[in-house]
């Protein structure tokens, strides 16, 4: 039974999302799913992913969630993984097993076929049935293990059990436990595994917790005032133990991801340069000056409330130092107060300013333009040219991840990099197919040719204009939702019912193309009429709409380019 507060807080969730006819079970995996991986990501989770990650739905035995994050990016195909691990140093690989019960009780015998389903779905050879989407995601991770060498350390494993009971640390579920830990562990593909039980207790402070802005408090007693400086409202240096580093850094025992999303480069793993750092941390005879041989952490924040010899910041930001901080973490049992980092502490909001600091204090590593890409003058017209309309066109563009945590604006009006990149390529470009990717290939594919500071602003607020009326589409169910895998499919085509072709985005007749084409489609008869004639030309292709492989499908481009095209 579903108590009344989860009852709301699931409500909460479905508002967000476009759940409204999921069946409570599968909401309820969703809502689990979202909860323990949100926090864990860089990006927001979508709906495509959440679907995707419940490989509970059609009869999945004894597991509800599965989902493999790289320096913490959801990765769900070969081809994105490949693309990671090629374009990056290795990077840290973390997998998670989810089961969700609505139940009020943690059953040994379910929790016993949990980890009998674990331990199958990691195994050479599996001997369970399972669905087609959850076989999809065993052959990622057989790919993910035979490509374990550019890693930084075999993957980490991380089981959540989740009850609406309340957990008592029985001694029948402990030893259940630490028998599947120990089956787990046996099959040596994972540099650490953990097993956590998730209560109603747990479950809903975490749900409460996720779109929070970070806050801390620390004693910053030796630190100097940093003379004044233009749009900054004041700025501090000094040093702090490195326990309170790894306060500020990490929450229930791991990195706070969110804090680090302006950060221009993933960890690069234990590099030279890192292993140096984790050196001194060892060394008895180095490691108490670590505050000279380091360069230490920036830290931006947007507020700082002083209370003697301590400072509360708010909505802060690691923008230098991320190396550090991983190797901090990760060499926790090496610290005690005794070790000091430098620390550069400045309260601003000037974006300008936040760019050049980023420039300044990333010297040991080449910074690239698509580095500081929110940082941009083009991504900050473009943010407040979304601003200009008024509802009901009203969009947020969110230019920096999770920008709008901690705020009151609707999540079905914010648009972010990744979804305006995906609508971009596939309104104007005629790549829906590739909407599947995650940023980083996303970028690769379409980086250059988007976001110039030549280009007009219009195109960019009318493709993701178009596709949030497509969305409210669905969202009304006007549209079936056997369709919904292949939404932006249906965005290129609503694009080419109304033109074939549109000017580049740099001339002056763009704007009024745009202005033209949304006075059009703002015509509700004019849109369902069009939607009418891209579902009619679906159907005439007798397409398996229940496939995930036909989002991602070159055939299905081509084919729907010669209904066009001739």
């Amino acid at each position: 039974m579903i108590d009344r507060i989860t009852q709301s807080l699931l409500k909460d969730f479905q508002s967000k999302f476009d759940f409204e006819d999921v069946q409570d079970s599968d909401l309820f995996e969703h809502f689990v799913n979202y909860t323990i991986l949100e926090k864990k990501l860089e990006d927001r989770l979508d709906e495509d992913a959440l679907n995707l990650v419940n490989i509970g739905v059609n009869g999945t035995f004894g597991l509800d969630g599965f989902a493999i994050l790289i320096n913490k990016h959801l990765i769900t195909s070969i081809e994105d993984l490949n693309e990671i691990l090629n374009n990056n140093s290795k990077p840290t690989a973390e997998v998670f097993f989810i089961q969700s019960k609505t139940s009020n009780s943690f059953d040994v015998k379910e929790i016993s076929s949990f980890g009998n389903s674990i331990e199958d779905f990691v195994s050479i050879a599996q001997k369970y049935s399972w669905n087609q989407n959850a076989k999809n995601f065993i052959e990622l991770f057989k790919h993910l293990t035979n490509r374990a060498n550019d890693l930084e350390t075999n993957p980490s494993c991380h089981i959540f059990y989740c009850t609406l009971g309340e957990y008592f640390n029985d001694i029948n579920t402990e030893a259940e436990r630490q028998r599947i830990l120990k089956n787990i562990e046996d099959q040596r593909v994972f540099n650490k595994v953990d097993f956590y039980f998730f209560d109603y207790n747990t479950l809903q402070s975490d749900y409460k917790k996720i779109g929070q802005k970070i806050s801390r408090t620390f004693a910053f007693s030796q630190k100097t005032l940093i003379p004044d400086i233009d749009n900054v409202k004041e700025a501090y240096i000094g040093v702090v133990p490195a326990t309170t580093i790894i306060d500020l850094i990490e929450e229930d025992s791991e990195l706070i991801s969110s804090i680090f999303y302006d950060n221009v480069r993933d960890f690069q793993g234990f590099n030279k340069i890192n292993q140096e750092i984790k050196n001194t941390i060892s060394d008895e005879n180095l490691k108490y000056a670590f505050s000279v041989l380091n360069n230490g952490i920036t830290i931006i924040a947007e507020k700082l409330v002083p209370s003697r010899d301590n400072v509360t910041i708010s909505n802060y930001q690691i923008i230098n130092g991320l190396q550090t901080s991983r190797v901090l973490l990760n060499s926790k049992e090496f610290i005690d107060d005794k070790i000091f980092v430098t620390l550069k502490l400045i309260v601003t909001e000037d974006e300008n300013l936040i760019s050049k600091i980023i420039r300044s204090t990333n010297r040991q590593t080449e910074v690239k333009e698509e580095d500081l890409l929110a940082y941009s003058d083009f991504q900050k017209k473009l943010e407040d040219f979304f601003k200009t309309f008024n509802d009901p066109d009203k969009l947020f563009y969110e230019r920096r991840s999770k920008q709008y945590n901690g705020t009151s604006t609707d999540v079905k009006s914010i648009v972010d990099k990744s979804t305006l990149i995906k609508t971009m390529g596939s309104f104007y470009f005629l790549k829906p197919q590739l909407a599947t990717r995650y940023f980083g290939a996303l970028f690769n594919e379409f980086g250059k040719q988007l976001f110039l500071d030549s280009h007009k602003l219009y195109p960019y607020y009318t493709a993701a204009l178009i596709y949030n009326k497509l969305e409210n589409r669905f969202r009304a169910n006007k549209i079936d939702r056997k369709y919904k895998k292949i939404r932006y499919f249906i965005l290129m085509m609503l694009r080419l019912e109304y033109n074939l072709e549109f000017p580049k985005f740099e001339s002056n007749r763009i704007d009024k193309y745009c202005t033209d084409l949304i006075k059009y489609f703002n015509l509700k008869a004019n849109f369902d009429q069009k939607l009418k004639n891209v579902i009619q030309k679906i159907d005439s292709l007798n397409l398996d709409l229940e496939s995930n492989e036909l989002s991602k499908s070159n055939k299905l481009v081509d084919n729907i380019k010669r209904l066009y095209f001739k």
